[in-house]
């Protein structure tokens, strides 16, 4: 694990010492704290996985369903033969009941090899998109869940835990899909009598647009790119007479050359992913650039998940 903020305790460990020789595990409560505050000494090193029990939750409800989901998951963790992460999600549990920001971990925080990193990058900017589309507000528990599920998930791959891997992910895309349905259709789903004159034109909202990643040197979509290209066929066939603009992307990591070509393959998946749910050719529109016009700036030679892309506008 790369460097996280924890508690330094040297100080309790030593007089701590005559409950955990090296190699050990005690349990000390410090009194003089408020509340006080239970630490795990194992070996030299003090840890705090358990401080957040029976803390009180008055926050919004994806606060306090982040606090029930971390704390949850700070008690699987405690027992394993490292308990830094049990003392992490402790830590974003208790940040949780007192209303305060909770973050997800971001993959350069864990060591993963590039093709996890990559992984994980999508996964992350799924996540918090459909958040900043209002997903914790329409749907708490789940984009709660989601959260969660993504800090196991991310923790497992760092150990390669193999069945949690599985589990965590698995929960993290089935939350996920249920909060970007909620964000995507629930905050529309709004009656109301339009203010204007008889004779006014409607104003027509502005379409969403999506972004469809792809694996390195490939033409696989990602499971977050999977995830957007779907939402952008159903927002098409929700909206008949909007056009659809693709741009295809490329990293900066092979040749110009190459690049543009493999832009431009990936720009045809997704007309033929499109094509196959019925959508009309006629109303596609597309252009590929290669690694001209990165979405996310970078040096030559440089592998970027955010570049490696098509731009789905509906416009």
């Amino acid at each position: 694990m790369k460097v996280r903020a924890f508690i330094s305790a040297v100080g309790i460990a030593v007089a701590a010492s005559s409950f955990a020789a090296a190699g050990a595990r005690a349990e000390v409560r410090v009194e003089a704290l408020d509340p006080p505050l239970p630490l795990t000494i194992v070996g030299w090193t003090a840890f705090d996985p358990n401080s957040s029990e029976g803390l009180d939750t008055t926050g919004i409800a994806f606060s306090n369903a982040l606090y029930d989901g971390y704390r949850e998951l700070s008690v699987e963790r405690r027992a394993a033969p490292d308990p830094k992460d049990g003392e992490l999600f402790n830590h974003k549990a208790r940040t949780a009941a007192r209303r305060s920001s909770v973050l997800p971990d971001w993959p350069s925080d864990r060591e993963l090899s590039e093709e996890d990193q990559s992984v994980f990058h999508s996964a992350l900017h799924f996540m918090l998109g459909a958040f900043d589309r209002g997903g914790r507000e329409v749907a708490p528990q789940d984009a709660a869940t989601a959260q969660v599920s993504y800090d196991c998930w991310i923790e497992a791959a760092e150990w390669g835990r193999e069945d949690d891997i599985k589990r965590c992910r698995q929960a993290f895309w089935d939350a996920m899909n249920a909060v970007s349905a909620a964000a995507d259709y629930e905050l529309t789903d709004v009656d109301f009598e339009p203010r204007m004159a008889p004779q006014a034109a409607a104003v027509v909202p502005a379409l969403e647009g999506y972004l469809v990643y792809f694996e390195w040197d490939s033409t696989a979509v990602t499971p977050a790119g999977q995830a957007a290209l779907q939402e952008s066929i159903r927002a098409a066939e929700a909206n008949p007479d909007a056009s659809v603009a693709l741009i295809g992307h490329a990293d900066r990591s092979g040749d110009v050359g190459y690049n543009q070509g493999l832009s431009e393959r990936r720009a045809l998946v997704v007309i033929e992913a499109m094509d196959d749910a019925g959508i009309a050719r006629a109303r596609i529109s597309w252009d590929a650039v290669g690694e001209s016009q990165p979405l996310v700036p970078t040096a030559d030679g440089v592998r970027e998940q955010g570049n490696r892309v098509v731009e789905v506008d509906l416009l």
